[in-house]
C-alpha cells in the first residue's frame, strides 16, 4: 500500500492592462511620452515593464516595476522623434 499526500494552493494569474498613453510636448515638438497601465497581481509580487520603439519594431524596455496590489503605474520614455 503506498500513501500520498498533496497539498497546494491555486494562486489565479495576474492581468495586466495598458492605457492610453499621454504626450509630453517641449515648445512645439513631442519628444517624450507617459506610457500608463494597470495591474492586477492577484496576490503574487508581479514584474510589469512596456516594450516600445518605432513601428512595429519593439527594441526598447522600460525599467521593471514589482507590485503585490492591485495599482496603476506609468513610464516616461524620452528622445521621441517624428
Amino acid at each position: 500500500m503506498l500513501a500520498v499526500a498533496t497539498a497546494f494552493s491555486v494562486v489565479a494569474l495576474p492581468f495586466i492592462g495598458t492605457n492610453n498613453a499621454e504626450a509630453t510636448y517641449a515648445t512645439t515638438s513631442c519628444n517624450s511620452a507617459v506610457l500608463n497601465g494597470h495591474i492586477e497581481p492577484n496576490g503574487a509580487p508581479t514584474t510589469v515593464w512596456f516594450d516600445w520603439g518605432p513601428g512595429s519594431t519593439l527594441a526598447y524596455s522600460t525599467a521593471d516595476q514589482v507590485f503585490s496590489s492591485p495599482s496603476n503605474f506609468s513610464q516616461t520614455i524620452s528622445g521621441l522623434t517624428q
